[in-house]
Parts: C-alpha cells; structure tokens; sequence
C-alpha cells in the first residue's frame, strides 16, 4: 500500500473511531439520548450530518482557530463542488485575502535532514482551486474538481484587523 493511500486510510480510520467515541452513551436517533433527539447530541457531534464538509464552520476560541470538521472528507461520488468555510456573521474576524490556500498535496516521499523529518507537498495540485472570499470576508469559497483521489494541506488564515492567526488542517479527495 503506497503513503497516501495508508495516510488516507488512517485520517478515515480517526474520523470513525471519533465518531463511535460520540456515540457510545447514546440512544437511537430521534429518541431520548440519541442524535436529534431530547438529550441527545445534535448530528453532527457524531458526524452524521455529511453536508457539514460542503460548509466548513471557522471560529476563533481562546485566541486559535477551530473547524468544523477537523478533516474534510470527500468520497469518490461528490465531483466538482464548491467547499464554502464560514466564520459566524457576528464574529470579529475576517478572512484574509488569501484566506484559504492550498499548500499542496502531501506526496508519498519523506525528506529526512537535519531539522527532522517532513512530507513533501505537490505544488502544482489542480484539483482544489479558484478559492476567493466572499459576503465581505466572512466567507471564503473553493472549487474542487474531485477528478482523482489525493490528500491535500490547506491554511485558514484569518485577521481581526490587529492580528493574523492560521490552521493548517487536512482534505482528502477519497
């Protein structure tokens, strides 16, 4: 099995154990205890809710940025689609001009030097692209072509206008 593929595997692998961790207390759907239900944790508290990767939510808590979800997952249906990441309309940060960038797509070889051991990232990716903000800031749009599978570094940068913080989560294009 090649590097991408094993990286691909374990990122699917974290996702559902996380996810049976949420589930593990919990009722049937729609009853006491269960998703959607009194009591309950709401769908996407155990990933349920499969449109939340279309619509990525930004946040700022305790000075660094969150998103939700942490990974986002493409299965091999969803094709040439927008990924809009949204920060809440009362929120006092901004996405940057650049606000999302794709840094590239993790390859299969590592570099090993002095400073330690590093993936290497494809630049020239074209599968994610056309990415620009939009609603003043407080959205920020990418288009992805899903035309093959890939794991992709991506960086939210986001600024209130004193500062700049960033993320650097993951996206596979299963």
């Amino acid at each position: 099995m090649n590097r991408r593929w094993g990286l691909g595997v374990a990122v699917i692998a974290a996702v559902a154990l996380l996810g049976a961790c949420g589930m593990r207390h919990h009722g049937p759907p729609g009853g006491p205890g269960g998703p959607g239900g009194p009591g309950g944790p709401g769908p996407r508290a155990i990933g349920l809710d499969r449109l939340s990767h279309f619509k990525p939510q930004v946040e700022v808590v305790a000075g660094r940025v969150r998103v939700d979800p942490p990974i986002l997952v493409y299965l091999p249906g969803e094709k040439d689609f927008d990924i809009v990441w949204q920060l809440p309309k009362d929120s006092p940060w901004r996405f940057t001009r650049d606000g999302i960038r794709i840094d590239g797509e993790i390859l299969d070889q590592l570099v090993d030097s002095s400073r330690g051991k590093a993936v290497l990232l494809g630049s020239g990716q074209k599968e994610v692209v056309n990415c620009q903000p939009r609603a003043e800031g407080r959205e920020f749009a990418c288009r992805n072509a899903h035309t093959r599978p890939g794991v992709f570094k991506y960086t939210i940068q986001l600024t209130d206008g004193r500062q700049t913080i960033s993320l650097d989560p993951p996206m596979v294009n299963w």
